[in-house]
């Protein structure tokens, strides 16, 4: 049986082995196409990847999920080539999540849906992208994007970030437009009827027209009410946090750990210093300055500053190193040459602030001219044991802080390219076992409530119900709900059934003592009947008018035709002498005639109190019954109601039952012609009958006409 639920129908093609095999063969496409790009293009100097074209295309056509395989994947296979392509996997995902939204929003339906793809897709591959890479390589231009980075460096005088920045984007802008270039011509080419759709379920974004229920139920779905957008937002803010910390924590550990080796290599290499220098000559060394400026091997002075400098150049990181006695006097220094024995300590500044240390064996950090390095001061002491020097070995730590944002960007692109692919793994699964099963079932009491219970027994949604596989609790929710739906609808018919049994009963009632009444009157026969038939041709009339629609509804319809054959119930108590008199009733019999109508009310309103709750069919009846004798210009009976002050159901039976009255034959009087009846209403306008339900009255003339004609 073929299944009419559209969330099924793509939950089956998303799962698929067809589907699969395309996706496959996608990714092996993409990875083709972005090494030959790359490995041929990159030789003549031009940066293209064209590594987003199936991303893009799988994306649109099957959903974000399977477009972050394909791109994901094809950052991992690069790895083959390229360690660090991993860490712009998570770029590819954005790219693909971007390429799914943008078509389930019906964006790539306009032109101007492929210019923002275009730059939505370059910003994140060129911009993004450019500064993952600066950060990866420790700011180093020469590695970034050679020739027009270094171009914008050199000759522009943009800072390492900037020229970074405008090369990989302008370079990813050519790309993505090649990309989107090829996307528009495949969709043009792209079959777009209802068989390409049932394998490629996102293509129905790219027929025209998109109406608004499709419009409205993809808002529905995608809105932030949706359980989808709430369990990804969930899994957003978590993944994120956790990155982060996770990022933040083994970034302090890293540095920390570079500056505990920074200061044990300046410990190391300021100790060494100490085996160079004999603290018993340093005094010498100073008392003689002069004769060693002048032979700098005098006092073996030439041979310790040479094995200073084979101490130095042994570490690239080693800024400087030097001695200097207690009293601030320079004895060795490397950075300034052997002349500057015997002169006042060069560096003042570290020289204060080891002071302020009291002068002992400690590290000090220092901010200077050098960039951020580390110092460590050891003595020199003489065969006494006295102090006479510190050897001071300065290590570089500027690059340290550089090292450490560059590993957690490198983690934060690993964490990246996990919380994608595992939290789209995780969301595909909650989506397909847990999210489709339960909108499915939603989707289909939808229905029934649309449907309406009447018809669903027969209807085409119940014939297409989804029975879900397995035995969980949502599958046995659905199960449990088709048969809620089925059985309310049974007893609802029940219901229905017996209701209709018992309004005919009721309108049968009401219909036969209606005849019992017209029994007595014997120059009224059928007369209830076809002024009942004339009132609610008038109340349908008003309806199609569109007057009065707030009071006849239906319902009111519906008891109207039942309540308007009760108008004259109350002549029941209406002595036979004067309701069958043959001629003309005196002024004192005409008042009892009159009392026809409060004794109407009175037996309804006995009725109404034996059934103990509200009737809407014998509330209008009393209404007729108390009302139809009424005027419009307020010289009726039996209360002289004015205008709208009598209820519009014996406005209504008014017209109706002088009508009838006037074309029927009594006793008195002969039937008068259709004409002549019709011109009294007419002139009775506004005096007697309300001028609006005349004009309505008008309107079914010849309705009346027909149905007089006939009877």
């Amino acid at each position: 049986m073929k299944v009419n639920n559209p969330i099924f129908r793509k939950a089956r093609v998303i799962s698929s082995p067809f589907t699969w095999l395309v996706i496959v063969v996608c990714l092996g496409l993409n990875f083709g196409v972005s090494y030959l790009a790359s490995s041929t293009l990159h030789g003549i100097g031009v940066m293209l990847y064209l590594d987003c074209i199936f991303t893009i295309l799988v994306s649109c056509i099957y959903g974000y999920f399977p477009g972050l395989i394909v791109g994901m994947g094809t950052n991992l296979l690069n790895c083959i080539f390229d360690g660090d392509s991993i860490y712009y996997a998570f770029i590819s995902g954005f790219i693909a999540i971007a390429a799914g939204l943008m078509m389930r929003t019906g964006m790539f339906r306009k032109w101007w849906g492929y210019i923002l793809a275009v730059l939505v897709f370059s910003f994140l591959g060129g911009g993004v992208g450019s500064v993952v890479t600066y950060f990866l390589y420790g700011q180093n231009v020469d590695v970034i994007t050679p020739s027009l980075c270094a171009d914008l460096y050199n000759n522009f005088g943009m800072t390492p970030f900037w020229a970074s920045y405008f090369a990989n984007s302008l370079w990813d802008l050519l790309d993505k437009t090649i990309t989107m270039a090829i996307i528009l011509a495949v969709f043009l080419l792209y079959p777009k009827n209802e068989k390409a759709i049932e394998f490629f379920p996102n293509t129905f974004m790219l027929r025209k027209p998109w109406n608004e229920p499709v419009k409205r139920k993809f808002y529905e779905e995608s809105s932030i009410h949706s359980l989808d957008f709430k369990i990804i937002a969930i899994m957003t803010i978590a993944y994120t946090l956790l990155g982060v910390a996770v990022a933040s924590v083994l970034g302090v550990s890293y540095q920390n750990t570079a500056f505990d080796e920074a200061g044990e290599t300046a410990k190391q290499y300021a100790t060494a210093v100490t085996y160079v220098v004999d603290g018993d000559e340093v005094n010498l060394w100073i008392a003689h300055s002069e004769e060693i400026h002048q032979n700098p091997s005098a006092y073996g002075y030439a041979n310790t500053y040479t094995g200073l400098e084979s101490i130095k150049v042994s570490n690239e990181n080693v800024l400087d190193v030097y001695v200097f006695t207690t009293d601030g006097t320079t004895v060795l220094d490397l950075k300034f040459g052997m002349d500057y024995l015997g002169k006042p300590l060069p560096h003042g500044d570290e020289y204060e602030e080891f002071m302020k240390n009291d002068a002992i064996e400690t590290y000090v950090t220092h901010n200077g001219e050098h960039g951020n390095f580390f110092s460590y001061y050891c003595p020199i002491k003489d065969n006494a044991g006295n102090t006479v020097a510190y050897a001071v070995a300065n290590i570089d730590v500027s690059m340290i802080s550089v090292h450490v944002f560059s590993n957690a960007v490198r983690i934060l692109s690993v964490e990246a390219f996990v919380f994608l692919i595992g939290g789209a793994v995780l969301i595909h699964n909650i989506r397909y076992f847990f999210i489709v099963p339960l909108k499915i079932v939603d989707s289909e009491i939808r229905a029934y409530e649309a449907i309406g219970p009447k018809k669903w027994l027969t209807s085409k949604a119940r014939k297409g119900l989804v029975k879900l596989r397995g035995k969980d609790e949502i599958s046995n929710l659905s199960e449990l709900s088709h048969s809620m739906m089925d059985l309310a609808a049974e007893s609802i018919l029940k219901i229905e059934e017996q209701a209709a049994k018992l309004i005919a009963t009721q309108k049968g009632v009401v219909f036969a003592l209606a005849e019992i009444i017209e029994s007595r009157d014997k120059c009224t026969a059928d007369h209830t009947t076809r002024t009942a038939r004339y009132s609610s041709m008038i109340a349908n009339e008003l309806v199609k008018e569109g007057k009065y629609t707030d009071v006849l509804t239906e319902e009111f319809l519906d008891n109207f035709a039942i309540a308007a054959a009760l108008y004259d119930v109350g002549k029941i108590k209406i002595p036979d002498a004067i309701l069958n008199k043959p001629g003309k009733l005196t002024k004192e019999e005409f008042e009892v005639m009159k009392e026809h109508t409060l004794e109407g009310e009175k037996i309804i309103e006995l009725a109404l109190q034996d059934i103990g709750a509200s009737s809407e069919y014998l509330t209008t009846a009393k209404q007729v019954s108390g009302g139809h004798h009424e005027r419009w210009d307020g010289t009726g009976y039996p209360r002289g109601l004015k205008g709208d002050e009598t209820p519009l159901c014996a406005r209504i039976v008014a017209i109706a039952d002088v009508f009838d009255a006037l074309t029927c034959r009594r006793p008195y009087k002969e039937p008068w012609p259709f004409e002549k009846a019709l011109a009294t209403i007419q002139e009775e306008s506004g005096t007697h009958f309300d001028p609006e339900l005349v004009d309505a009255f008008m309107a079914i003339k010849d309705d009346v006409k027909a149905f007089l004609e006939k009877k």
